[in-house]
């Protein structure tokens, strides 16, 4: 397979060996008969039994085609009667009873679904909206890429794209698989452009504007690990939305967070002045002196899911979820005491706070 090396990195990773930057999951790239095979399958579901719904109904047309809704999920064919002409162009599967491609079920993890298929961007590098996990040029031969999209740390939606030639038609598929993340666990599998077709040029397209999402290195996953065996929490860690806790001016937070709602002054009883800045679900108050000068972040209150906290946490994010990011020697028992993690004064809490409070003292 012919490769187009995708720049994930910044110019100093440049430098480290192309073995470093070519290292690949190990798994095979999505194929074209993967995807067939298992829409096979699905027919095959489909024809054992009768639909929930009537296909002929105009509520079932919709752009994929015409819905067909079984208790393992939802195809979509070409014809609201099913012949054994009739041809299925999407497929969505909505239960764990029956196994996807590569045997994901619902309510795998996302890593589950990352393992079993190929990609050199083990770190999800990319932007907050999106990684790419790798783009395979073959022209004029097979091409394939793949996608993640994501809000932040919270993965949405995993793509694996697969175009492959069509004979000696000078078509090529169009098809791949989509699998919906909520809560890091898989919500529903999609495969989609079953049995549809596009031009080479299109296909090129696709290639280039991938290519040119991947050159995005402004954010990646953040490091996770059952076993606890992260490094301790430390300064770098202090970040909440790009902004540092130990190094941020009232410039930094304008320019990060845009203009705040509200920003108020008050005398601190004659030691000087405090500020606080609300920029609507984020509030940062700062320590000035007498004379309103070198201002000094003192607090930093996060109060809506909007923003992340240190190693990607954010409001709403389960208690296991932001256990596996931080470095632990006790695995801790959900309870009402306090457990210590490590080192000598850390300790956790698995009961949930309103808000993110950190002080500098």
């Amino acid at each position: 397979m012919r490769k187009t090396m995708i720049t994930l990195l910044t110019a100093a990773l440049l430098l480290l060996p192309l073995t470093a930057l070519a290292a690949d999951s190990g798994a095979d790239p999505l194929l074209l008969s993967e995807v067939d095979a298992w829409a096979a399958h699905l027919m095959e579901l489909a024809r054992a039994e009768a639909p929930l719904n009537d296909p002929h109904d105009s509520e079932a047309l919709g752009e994929d085609g015409y819905a067909y809704v079984y208790d393992f999920g939802t195809l979509y064919m070409d014809s609201p009667d099913l012949t054994d002409d009739t041809v299925l162009r999407a497929a969505v599967l909505l239960t764990d009873e029956e196994a996807g491609p590569r045997g994901i079920r619902l309510n795998d993890t996302s890593a589950a679904v990352l393992n079993a298929f190929y990609s050199e961007n083990p770190a999800l590098i990319g932007s907050s909206d999106q990684a790419v996990l790798y783009v395979s040029d073959g022209l004029p031969g097979a091409s394939r890429w793949g996608n993640v999209l994501r809000d932040g740390q919270r993965l949405e939606a995993i793509q694996y794209a697969v175009h492959e030639p069509i004979g000696e038609t000078g078509l090529y598929s169009d098809a791949g698989l989509v699998f919906t993340i909520q809560a890091d666990g898989v919500a529903a599998i999609r495969a989609y452009g079953l049995n549809q077709f596009i031009e080479a040029d299109r296909v090129e397209a696709t290639l280039r504007l991938m290519e040119q999402a991947a050159l995005e290195n402004s954010y990646s996953a953040v490091p996770v690990s059952d076993a606890g065996d992260l490094p301790a929490f430390g300064e770098d860690d202090l970040v909440f939305s790009g902004i540092n806790f130990l190094h941020a001016t009232p410039e930094d937070a304008a320019a990060a967070y845009g203009q705040p709602v509200e920003d108020d002054w008050m005398d601190d009883d004659g030691r000087g002045w405090l500020r606080t800045m609300d920029f609507g679900g984020c509030e940062l108050t700062f320590r000035y002196d007498s004379a309103k000068q070198h201002p000094q972040l003192t607090m930093l209150t996060v109060g809506t899911d909007s923003y992340e906290a240190p190693r990607g946490v954010r409001l709403g994010d389960s208690f296991a979820s932001v256990l596996r990011r931080f470095r632990f020697e006790v695995s801790p028992n959900v309870g009402l005491e306090p457990v210590a993690l490590y080192g000598v004064s850390a300790w956790c809490s698995p009961s949930p706070s309103p808000a993110w409070r950190p002080v500098r003292l």
